[in-house]
């Protein structure tokens, strides 16, 4: 919870734990530290978040993909940027499937 305050006012000090959180295999992603991130992520979490979403259950998936394309939009990273192309293949393909859904997604509401 004490992430979830810090990220809506803004700060970053949490960040490092935040990281923690993302990174850590034992456990379950909690939502709360989903949302800090969604406030407070940039591109650096970003390949901790598609570890994540490759390890967690359809639901979370679903919020992981949320946060990824929230950080991607308010930083103005763009899917063909530099960073992501250093990403191992397995996580590229990742983000590429988390971006076409959002594009399926988008277009659905469209006529």
């Amino acid at each position: 919870k004490a992430h979830h305050e810090l990220a809506r006012i803004g700060s970053r000090v949490a960040i490092q734990d935040l990281q923690s959180i993302l990174a850590d295999t034992e456990r379950r992603l909690p939502l709360e530290a989903l949302s800090a991130v969604e406030r407070i992520g940039k591109k650096d979490e970003i390949p901790l978040l598609l570890k994540a979403y490759l390890r967690e259950d359809p639901f979370t998936r679903g919020r992981i993909a949320v946060v990824v394309r929230a950080i991607l939009k308010r930083e103005r990273i763009r899917r063909n940027s530099v960073a992501f192309r250093a990403l191992p293949v397995e996580l590229r393909r990742t983000l590429e499937s988390i971006l076409a859904r959002s594009t399926r997604n988008g277009r659905r509401g469209r006529r």
